[in-house]
C-alpha cells in the first residue's frame, strides 16, 4: 500500500468532443458522421519524468439500419501517437448488431489498427432492455488486448 501511495499523482483536466451526425435518405436507413475528440489536447504530467499526451483524433462513420440489423464502419482520419508516446495508432472498425424486438441487442465487429502493429481485435457483446431496466455486456480479443465492459442502466 505505501509503495502505491509514493506513486500517486492526481490531476484533473478538461477536454471536449465535437461531432455532427446526420441521415442521408428519408427514411432514417442511412446515416454518416463525423467527431473530432480530445478537441482540446490534455496532458498530464506522470510521477515519473514522463508526460502522457492525449492526441486530438478525427473519426469517420458510416451506419445503415433497417429491420433490426444495424451495420457500421467507422475510421480514424489521423494517427495518433500512443498514450505514453509508444504504438501509434489509427483504427478502422466494422460492426453490426441486430435488435431483436428493441428489448436484447447481439453484436459483433472487428478493429484493426492500421498503423504499425497488424493488431486486429474482434469484438462481441450482447445487451437488455427490458422497461427501464438497461444492461449491456462487450468483449474485445487480440494478440495484444483482452477486455470486458458491464454497464447496467436504470431510467426513470
Amino acid at each position: 500500500g505505501d509503495d502505491f501511495e509514493d506513486n500517486e499523482k492526481e490531476d484533473s483536466n478538461f477536454d471536449m468532443d465535437l461531432g455532427i451526425a446526420t441521415s442521408l435518405l428519408k427514411d432514417d436507413s442511412l446515416k454518416v458522421g463525423i467527431v473530432v475528440k480530445n478537441l482540446l489536447a490534455p496532458s498530464f504530467e506522470t510521477t515519473t519524468t514522463a508526460t502522457a499526451d492525449i492526441d486530438t483524433t478525427i473519426r469517420a462513420g458510416i451506419a445503415w439500419s433497417r429491420f433490426g440489423f444495424t451495420f457500421g464502419a467507422d475510421l480514424d482520419l489521423v494517427e495518433s501517437d500512443g498514450f505514453l508516446g509508444d504504438t501509434k495508432s489509427q483504427f478502422a472498425g466494422f460492426g453490426g448488431e441486430y435488435n431483436l424486438f428493441n428489448m436484447m441487442r447481439v453484436r459483433g465487429g472487428i478493429r484493426a489498427n492500421l498503423s504499425e502493429t497488424d493488431d486486429v481485435a474482434v469484438t462481441a457483446g450482447m445487451g437488455f432492455n427490458i422497461i427501464a431496466l438497461h444492461g449491456d455486456l462487450a468483449l474485445q480479443y487480440s494478440d495484444f488486448n483482452l477486455g470486458m465492459a458491464l454497464q447496467l442502466g436504470l431510467e426513470f
